[in-house]
């Protein structure tokens, strides 16, 4: 997650320009209600996804839960895994996304047991995607 204004796009944009592939149009398009932003390092040709933060309540919540972890030695900033479960269950509820409701059944399954499913259902409940993560806990 980063906490970036539209206003600041060519900040992220030049943040990124050494070492990643990051586009003008994709950057626009996180901007214009997408919500995301994906990016790839060049050398380990590992894709990242930049969820820009919104002004929500959850969205506020999972910034502040957020992890640091080092990649390719640099430390840096990543969703919590349930934060990111329920992230996936909202792009799914919005855009009928099969691949993304494919994506939460994996993660849980390979973080049973590390995963708080009672901040997950709690959450759920706010955000009206109860039915969806039940469907897969």
């Amino acid at each position: 997650m980063v906490a970036v204004e539209r206003k600041q796009a060519d900040i992220l944009l030049d943040t990124f320009k050494e070492g990643f592939y990051i586009s003008q149009e994709g950057v626009r398009d996180a901007f214009d209600g997408v919500g995301m932003l994906n990016i790839i390092h060049y050398a380990s040709v590992v894709k990242i996804d930049l969820i820009i933060l919104k002004t929500d309540e959850f969205s506020h919540s999972a910034f502040r839960r957020r992890v640091q972890l080092s990649f390719e030695g640099v430390a840096m900033w990543f969703i919590s895994l349930e934060d990111l479960v329920l992230q996936k269950l909202i792009w799914h509820k919005e855009s009928g996304s099969e691949l993304q409701l494919e994506d939460v059944r994996r993660l849980i399954f390979s973080n049973r047991g590390r995963i708080d499913e009672q901040y997950c259902l709690k959450w759920a409940e706010e955000l009206g995607l109860v039915p969806e993560l039940r469907g897969i806990l």
